[in-house]
């Protein structure tokens, strides 16, 4: 029978011990005495069948606490004998094959089976814990002030978050409605988490920490040397063990699975995804980390930064940013400059690879495309460049802005190539609770780079009506007469323009004009021609019965997964409207629905860009034509090929890259095999299965003949 003092204490922490808990009988409180253990009241401790008072030493106990048993015939994975020593606890569960030696104070928590406790200086629950979570509880609520220093865009934090949930609630904060019901999903989802004890899951090792205060951990959490976990929950399972070592502190934070922070990192009021690194003393605040990003030695705070982000140098500095994934933060760089604005509500937005160089600094605000190289500078002026992987430059001896539009395709294809796989390769997630788009080329960045073309023929069309003092007609007349120009014409260059692209009077210069406007169209057949391929592959679907889908022109990068703002806006709308979504679970499955759905729309709006590209227009077409578009493509992969391979072969060529090897065979062995480069190689035969692939189509599409 359970002790009548240890009922309600049972009830509300440990239900399903409740037939398994007895008292202490005679000879156990006699053999807990001789061993030099003390208690409060031995009436309010409880143990389970098969406990061993011999392996409790020099203990004190007090209000209610509940022992496990030892099983002695499992051979034991602990560097320390099993059971309780030199160690007080109070109001606390203790599991079953535990080792607590040398823990100053554990206080309401509840120590699961075959824990490793030991040199832990506190450990404590207070009354009104939170765990990191920010739903309502005593009448307020936390949150977590991400992008705007000024609180306008915080987010509510609780367990399950993803970097999606955490985009639409700082995104979407025009409409009240929805952030109403942001709450309250919150508040739900929190309220399972937060309770009034503390956990230690199952097979975790804390060792030689100082203190823990507020917070529960998953099973297989390994924590050996950290200063101060206070309020915080930090997720783990077998499969994504989270490890926290030597001197880190974490304060109101989140910390997801498989995570390993180290080496003195500080983190406050943070979110981290799933595969996380944080490490070298890194500084971290009011911020979201986005899964498989490595971040070490920089302070970032009120940030949102999507997945595959990497910063690891000790003076970058980041603050009040939106980046969108696959990006990266270079030594010196100092992202955060709120200066220019009347207060501290600056922001700034970037897509996913962004890649600001050496002692780069932006003013607030500012806005980027996907996949733009920031040459090292410090940028006078607000920023809003439209040309996805593009060079962006502040020539400061003709000062003026300098845009090369597609550079990464015509000068950097083989780092391009490369970002194909290298994000696919680092996900070693388990679980995947947030879908990720890795590929670089997919419908957000098509559509900036359609964007991109239509500027580009709207100014060369602009020019060339200046040019012969004509009147300025319309938008569409100016890209028409662009388009002309562009495709008759190989040798424009530049383009000069005022006004546009940086908030300053001084010129933008656009490179390369002609040259940009031809090879975005190469990665647009290129797209479309694997996407329409892909798809044919995996369906075998009827074209010649296929109408032509509408193409959605806008899609979002919602936190690294990609989602048209169709779909995008049913999500928001059944939140809102939807009695069926209880908690930010039932969020996450039309999430899923929505990726489920995500080859097949990547198939339809690669179907509609190419019947853009042929016509110019939004127009049903044929199965002919589509082989007549696909056809097209074959003569640009050569192209591609040969950029990828230029663009590597310089470092084998190149004077002044190869002046530092006295021998081939040094380059060699320290650069690797150029004959022997895996991304190379993979290209060419991904290149040569499409081509096969599309002279397969066309055969079976036409006949043989």
């Amino acid at each position: 029978m359970i002790p009548t003092d240890l009922h309600p204490f049972v009830q509300q922490y440990a239900p399903s011990l409740f037939s398994s808990i007895r008292l202490l009988t005679t000879e156990e409180r006699t053999r807990l005495i001789d061993n030099g253990n003390s208690a409060e009241s031995w009436d309010t401790i409880g143990v389970i069948n098969g406990f061993d008072p011999s392996v409790v030493k020099n203990s004190r106990f007090f209000g209610c606490v509940i022992i496990g048993y030892q099983d002695h015939a499992t051979p034991r994975k602990q560097y320390l004998l099993k059971g309780i020593y030199h160690s007080t606890i109070g109001n606390s569960i203790i599991g079953n094959n535990v080792v607590l030696n040398n823990v100053g104070l554990c206080n309401f928590y509840y120590i699961s089976d075959n824990v490793t406790l030991s040199n832990v200086g506190e450990i404590n629950t207070t009354p009104n814990a939170r765990f990191g979570c920010g739903g309502l509880l005593n009448g307020n609520r936390t949150g977590i002030d991400l992008i705007n220093e000024n609180g306008g865009r915080s987010i509510i934090p609780f367990p399950d978050i993803t970097c999606s949930d955490a985009f639409i609630v700082a995104k979407f904060k025009g409409d009240s409605t929805l952030q109403q019901r942001f709450s309250e999903l919150a508040d739900v989802s929190c309220i399972t988490h937060i309770a009034g004890i503390g956990i230690i899951g199952k097979h975790s090792i804390v060792k030689n920490v100082t203190a823990i205060k507020d917070c529960c951990m998953g099973d297989h959490t390994i924590i050996d040397g950290a200063l101060l976990l206070d309020n915080s929950t930090i997720r783990s399972i077998e499969h994504e063990k989270t490890s926290i070592g030597h001197g880190v502190q974490i304060r109101d934070s989140i910390v997801g699975y498989g995570n390993h922070i180290d080496s003195a990192s500080q983190l406050t009021s943070v979110i981290s995804g799933e595969c996380v690194s944080i490490h070298q003393c890194a500084r971290i605040s009011h911020s979201f980390i986005g899964d498989n990003s490595a971040i070490g030695c920089c302070e970032i705070a009120h940030s949102l930064i999507f997945p595959s982000h990497g910063e690891h140098h000790n003076n970058s500095f980041l603050i009040a940013s939106m980046i969108g994934g696959q990006s990266n933060i270079a030594a010196g760089a100092t992202i955060g400059s709120n200066h220019n604005s009347r207060t501290n509500d600056g922001e700034l937005w970037a897509s996913r690879g962004f890649w600001p160089g050496l002692c780069t600094s932006f003013k607030h605000n500012s806005k980027f495309a996907s996949f733009i190289l920031c040459a090292k500078s410090d940028y006078p002026a607000e920023l809003c460049i439209p040309f996805p992987f593009s060079l962006i430059c502040n020539d400061l001896r003709n000062d003026t802005l300098v845009i090369y539009p597609a550079y990464y395709f015509t000068y950097n294809m083989y780092a391009f190539i490369r970002s194909k796989v290298k994000f696919i390769k680092r996900d070693k997630r388990a679980l995947k609770e947030q879908h990720i788009e890795h590929d670089p080329l997919a419908p957000d960045t098509i559509e900036e780079i359609l964007t991109a073309i239509s500027i580009l023929e709207f100014e060369t069309g602009r020019q060339w009506f200046e040019n012969q003092k004509l009147p300025l007609p319309a938008e569409s007349e100016c890209r028409k007469k662009g388009r002309e120009i562009l495709l008759s014409n190989s040798t424009i260059n530049d383009i000069c323009i005022k006004g546009t692209f940086e908030k300053s009077n001084r010129p933008v210069v656009i490179r390369k004009v002609a040259e940009s406007w031809k090879m975005y169209h190469t990665i647009l057949r290129w797209y479309c021609a694997s996407e329409i391929i892909y798809y044919y592959s995996l369906t075998s679907c009827d074209f010649s019965i296929l109408h032509l889908p509408a193409r959605k022109k806008k899609w979002v990068n919602c936190g690294g997964q990609i989602i048209s703002q169709d779909d995008l806006d049913l999500i928001l709308d059944k939140i809102k409207n939807t009695v069926s979504i209880h908690s930010w679970k039932d969020v996450h499955t039309l999430f899923t629905a929505s990726f489920d759905r995500y080859k097949e729309d990547r198939f339809k709006h690669a179907l509609a860009t190419l019947a853009y590209l042929e016509f110019c227009t939004e127009t049903d077409f044929s199965l002919k034509e589509i082989v007549i578009g696909l056809q097209k493509t074959i003569p640009l992969l050569q192209t591609i090929l040969d950029l990828i391979a230029q663009s590597r072969k310089k470092d084998y060529t190149d004077p002044f890259r190869t002046m530092v090897y006295d021998s081939s065979d040094e380059l060699t062995n320290v650069l690797g095999d150029f004959e022997q480069d895996t991304v190379i190689s993979d290209l060419k035969a991904e290149i040569a299965a499409l081509e096969n692939a599309i002279t397969a189509f066309t055969a079976q599409s036409f006949g043989n003949a």
